[in-house]
């Protein structure tokens, strides 16, 4: 059986920018001594680490000058910069790419056409300018994807002009999936030093861990730092046990992330519910914590679960998504708590099927709240009496937010017009902020009655999107309205069934 693969590189921009691209070379400088320290953060949950690329000599090969670099593009060793074609070329030993491999036409414009390799042609649509490491330069993004009979594969490359390699993300979906993303933390280019170029944790962040109603400190436990990626998953980039006297001591990289407390997983007894810093179970209103020098005082305090143990009650289900085929996805790393009125009774983390069970509940009405990092909360009530209750499923359709577009910070605070429009029956709207904002982003009928609420709290500064899911509503002209303390927008979306 033949296998058919088509392969696609595209450079993509949300905004067209004009200027002179005077050396193209440098959106890949090469110069030895060069070095980029990236975050690789692979598919959820394991722990991220630090990639160091560097440029350590050059040698000839059939005549021409190349680069050796360490760790870049996975496998890539030898690359140089063609000035014929303004190329970025790979050494490689395929003879269908003649010894040689065009990887990334780097002066490409908008409209561009090339084929330095029969399998990959690139086309260009233009550049971005951008804010990074306090510097104002131009984003170059291609994106790659091809298919054959078993797998779909994507690639996405963001090139800094006078940096370099910015952001890589891949990911492939055969029989199984598998994603990764780096991202840029700092770089050395021709003796500038960009960022934080150190390939170690080196903030220290402590605090004590205590109960919400009497601030007496937690014992045991952990606290875990992680973040939500630009593709929905979870990273997690430490964790520290709680100590007796309830302090803990944890080592992050130079970042943006969310800290919460966890019971230990040997415990028997449950005495507290997971927790964000300061004190909320609910993502969206957690205190982002930015780890430029090392932090103290970061107090997390908890909610106490009262709950002796002694009953068998059990209330069991799923946290599925709905991707809108024939099967639910399951999806782990939600977490369900279950309250009778203000106390709460028990709590479940879903495994990577979706499934969750909360046991040793007394008989009574329950308050099932079910958060998940990414995704709207969503809460069910229910009556436990003499038998357990099975089945209580949570679903979602997409996701509420991500970050798309890697770590760059928009200048400024904007609002894109949703696409598809029109539409049905999802669709997307991405804003960006330039700054940590309380952000509120609504969904109302020509009426102006609130229909959906989409965001509800405080975000870092990034690119963010919101997917709003119709399903439910009649065709029709609807508004969306952003607003933070400093900005305040509005747009129409049309929804066609």
């Amino acid at each position: 059986m033949k296998t058919i693969i088509v392969f696609l590189f595209i450079c993509v921009s949300l905004t067209q920018t004009t200027f002179s691209q005077s050396n193209p070379a440098q959106y890949m400088p090469l110069q030895i001594g060069n070095k980029w320290v990236y975050m690789y953060r692979p598919q959820a949950p394991h722990d991220s680490a630090y990639i160091v690329s560097q440029i350590i000599g050059d040698t000839i090969i059939n005549f021409k000058n190349y680069f050796k670099i360490t760790h870049f593009r996975d496998t890539v060793n030898y690359i140089r910069f063609d000035t014929l074609t303004s190329t970025l070329v790979e050494y490689c030993s395929d003879p269908t790419c003649s010894y040689e491999h065009g990887l990334f036409q780097l002066a490409a414009s908008n409209g561009d056409s090339i084929s330095t390799c029969a399998a990959f042609p690139i086309i260009c649509r233009g550049v971005n300018d951008t804010l990074l490491f306090g510097n104002n330069t131009y984003l170059k993004t291609f994106t790659h994807y091809s298919i054959n009979y078993y797998c779909v594969y994507s690639q996405k490359y963001n090139f800094l002009y006078g940096i370099g390699l910015n952001y890589e993300y891949q990911s492939s979906v055969c029989r199984a999936s598998a994603i990764w993303a780096i991202y840029l933390r700092g770089a050395y280019i021709n003796g500038v030093l960009y960022g934080d170029t150190s390939s170690t944790f080196t903030r220290t962040v402590t605090g004590i861990v205590k109960y919400r109603d009497n601030n007496h400190p937690v014992s045991s436990g952990y606290v875990k730092a992680f973040k939500h990626s630009y593709i929905g998953d979870i990273v997690i980039e430490d964790s520290a046990a709680i100590q007796l006297d309830g302090s803990y001591t944890i080592r992050l990289p130079h970042d943006t992330t969310d800290l919460m407390a966890f019971q230990n997983d040997e415990v028997m007894a449950l005495n507290f519910v997971p927790t964000y810093y300061p004190s909320t179970i609910y993502w969206q209103n957690a205190g982002h914590i930015y780890t430029d020098t090392n932090m103290t005082g970061i107090d997390i305090s908890v909610y106490r679960i009262t709950n002796d143990g002694s009953s068998h009650g059990q209330i069991s289900g799923g946290v599925y998504l709905n991707t809108n085929t024939t099967t639910l996805t399951g999806l782990g790393y939600a977490i369900v708590y279950a309250k009778t009125g203000n106390t709460f009774r028990g709590y479940s983390i879903s495994a990577g099927n979706g499934a969750y069970s909360v046991d040793s509940l007394p008989h009574g009405m329950y308050q099932l709240i079910c958060t998940r990092m990414g995704y709207p909360s969503q809460t069910k009530n229910r009556y436990l009496g003499n038998n357990n209750l099975t089945g209580v499923n949570f679903i979602y359709g997409r996701q509420l937010v991500g970050i798309p577009d890697g770590n760059e910070i928009p200048l400024t605070y904007s609002l894109s017009q949703n696409y598809p429009n029109p539409f049905n029956p999802a669709t997307t709207i991405k804003f960006g902020l330039p700054k940590s904002s309380q952000v509120k982003l609504t969904i109302y009928d020509l009426l102006g009655r609130e229909i959906s609420v989409l965001v509800n709290g405080n975000l870092s500064a990034g690119s963010y999107k919101a997917e709003w899911d119709a399903s439910n509503y009649s065709s029709g002209v609807y508004i969306y309205r952003i607003e933070s303390s400093d900005f305040v927008q509005v747009k129409k979306l049309v929804l066609i069934k």
